[in-house]
Order: structure tokens, then sequence, then C-alpha cells
């Protein structure tokens, strides 16, 4: 009995030494974390107070923390995530919004390097003939690169706060010099910056078939394209084309309500963080098209266009056809801060219905073809839109 009770004293004494032991280690680092936090602070302070005290000008203190909260993002290595003041957040809201000013040109990030992923429709870059795949370099004759990508857009774009009253005729909103290299050989354009109105859907009769265009997922694009295909479906269409080429992406929901209209319900995507937590994105039942799908694509269509593609060709719910996509796979969430000011952060990837991961790979069309360019602008004439018509028909 005695040697019972000791025994059990000796477990009850190592129990209490190594829940000591563990709680003084969690504990400790728990202290030596606050310590390397205030270490951080300390020395960002001291950097400060070198800098204002030493800098052979007059320092802004406002500037400086405006610094510091940039650099936050710049040490992420991702050119996706970065820091808005209030005035950015506003102008970062046009692209979504219907309207903005400046070339009429989407750019994205590619081998370290700012490439267009389309020029927008009868815009000003598209009349100077802008392509997808090109790379600009330089701006007013200052050299950038991916890390600088806001920048760039700025010297670009004109703030839609800008805009000019046009009862006088045209407003006038200068010129922009951009520098492209196409094929690693440069070719500088001098572009007129314009009010460009993004009407995203398009939509007509092709024979018996149906087309629409959508040029960009923005906010009213999925109400646009119901009602288009509602149109075309009273004409009793015998197949459906959705030309998704140069299309850049944009808003998730807008990809979702489109994806409802002709999948019925089925996954669209699904996204994953770094923790492995998964989120799956459906559409809903009812919207199912009974009639043929092609979906034409090329290397300007990326993001949120990607996700529907994949969607498509996942699902077997239609054939894709032209080019492999942009390859954009990570989705940034936009947060808004206290004083107006806010982030964009890449939060997660995302990946088809079927699992794949398609970032800097892009979306392989079920049939490739290149469009023909000299075809295309001498006579008018789409090869890939053709063979999208020869599909839907049936010819062999």
């Amino acid at each position: 009995m005695k040697f019972s009770k000791i025994k059990l004293l000796v477990y009850s004494t190592t129990l209490v030494l190594v829940t000591s032991l563990v709680t003084t280690n969690v504990v400790s680092q728990r202290y030596e974390a606050l310590i390397k936090d205030s270490l951080k602070y300390e020395k960002l302070m001291y950097l400060e107070k070198e800098i204002e005290q030493n800098f052979y000008q007059d320092v802004n203190s406002e500037d400086l923390f405006l610094g510091m909260q940039r650099g936050l993002f710049l040490g992420l290595n991702d050119p996706y995530s970065e820091y808005f003041t209030k005035e950015e957040l506003d102008e970062l809201s046009e692209q979504t919004t219907g309207e903005l000013i400046g070339i009429g040109v989407i750019v994205g990030i590619k081998d370290e390097n700012i490439v267009v992923i389309s020029p927008l429709k009868d815009s000003p870059a598209d009349r100077v003939g802008i392509k997808p795949g090109d790379i600009i370099s330089k701006v007013n004759d200052q050299a950038y690169n991916a890390s600088q990508l806001s920048e760039a857009i700025k010297e670009i774009k004109v703030p839609l706060s800008q805009k000019k009253s046009s009862l006088l005729g045209k407003p006038d909103y200068g010129t922009v010099k951009i520098e492209v290299l196409r094929e690693k050989e440069p070719i500088v354009l001098e572009i007129e910056r314009e009010e460009i109105p993004l009407h995203t859907v398009e939509h007509k009769m092709i024979d018996e078939l149906g087309y629409i265009q959508i040029t960009q997922f923005a906010e009213g694009t999925a109400r646009d394209f119901k009602v288009a295909l509602k149109e075309l479906r009273n004409q009793e269409i015998k197949g459906l084309i959705i030309d998704l080429r140069n299309n850049p992406g944009g808003l998730l929901d807008q990809v979702q309500e489109v994806a409802d209209s002709i999948m019925g319900e089925a996954t669209i995507v699904y996204t994953q963080d770094r923790k492995g937590k998964k989120e799956y994105i459906k559409s809903k039942d009812g919207g199912q098209l009974d009639i043929p799908l092609v979906v034409l694509i090329n290397g300007g269509s990326a993001s949120a266009s990607e996700v529907l593609s994949g969607a498509v060709r996942d699902n077997e719910v239609g054939t894709l056809v032209g080019e492999t996509t942009f390859g954009k796979a990570l989705v940034q969430s936009v947060r808004l801060l206290s004083d107006g000011s806010g982030y964009k952060l890449t939060t997660q990837q995302y990946f088809t219905p079927k699992g794949e991961n398609i970032n800097h790979k892009g979306i392989k069309p079920d049939i490739e073809i290149a469009l023909d360019e000299e075809k295309f602008l001498s006579k008018q004439v789409d090869n890939q839109l053709e063979k999208a018509k020869e599909i839907l028909r049936g010819d062999k």
C-alpha cells in the first residue's frame, strides 16, 4: 500500500513537473516572439528617426508611413498584392463599374513583365494595333517592370474624378507614349486617352446559331448575358457560341450567374488557401442548355474567363475552341480599412472542377486553332469563329 502511494506520488510529481515545463516553454516561446516583435518595431522607429534627422532634404512623415505600409506588401514579392490609399482604392473600382478614362488596355503580369492581356474592343489601344501578349516596357519614356504595375497604370490612366464635360465637343485627356515589345522588337506608340464605356456583352444571330461576346465580367455582365440569351432563344437558335477571347476576367459572382444560365447545378471552381481549406463554388439548377455550346478562348482570356472555360470543359457542357488561355489562377481579396484606405491581397489559388491548377499554364482548348491574322485583317474572316460554326452544325 505504501509502495502504491509512493508510486502515485512520483507520477503526480512527474506530471506537475512536465506540466510546469510545458507551460514554461509556451510562455518562453511567446515571450521570445514578443521580444522579436519589439525589436522589429524598435528598429523601424530607429530607421525612421535616422531618416528624419539626417536625410539631406525635409522629410514628410506621412510619406514615410505610407512607404512602410506599401513595403509590407512589396515584401510578399506578389505583384497582385498591394496597399491602396483612399484615392487609389476609388480608382481601382473603375474597372468594374462600367467606365474609365485611358487607352482601353487590360494588363497583367507574366515572367516579371507587364503584359497586355487584351485591348478593349474599339478602344484607342485596339485602334493603334496593341495585341495580347505585347510587353509594356516603357510609359512616357520611363521603364517599368512587373513590380511597378500600379505606377505604370497610373501613368497611363486619368482618374475618373477628372472627367470633363463633353458639351463643347470631345474632351481632351492628352496622349500617352507607350513602348511595347513584340517578339522582342520595340514598337513606340503615341495613344490618345478617351472616356471608355464598358459594354461587356454583345450578341447577334449567325445563320441559325446564337453568338454572345463577353468582353469582361463587370457589374451587370450576367444580367446583360441573360437578356441576350433570352432574345436568342426566342429566335430558336440551334447552337450557342460564347466568345471569351481577350476577356481579361473580372468579378467571380458574375461568372457564377452566367454559369447558372448554361450549366445547371455543377461545380464551377474551387478555391484553396495556404492551410488547405477548400471552398466550392457551384452554379444553380435549372439553367442547363439543351443546345450545343462552343466557347472561344485565346491567350487574352484570363482569370474569371478561365474559370468559366474550365467549368465548361470539366463539366462537359461544351467545346473549347481557339488557343491556350493566359494562365492566372490566383484569387485576390480587397479589404477596406476604417480610414478609407485598403489593400488587395492574394489569399487563395483556384482549381478547375477536376482539380487542375492552371496558373502560369492556362487552359488548352479541346480544338486548338490559331487565328489567321492575315485573313482576319484583310478579309475580315475569323477562322476560329468559322470552326465554332462547323462544330455546332456538325460539319466534318
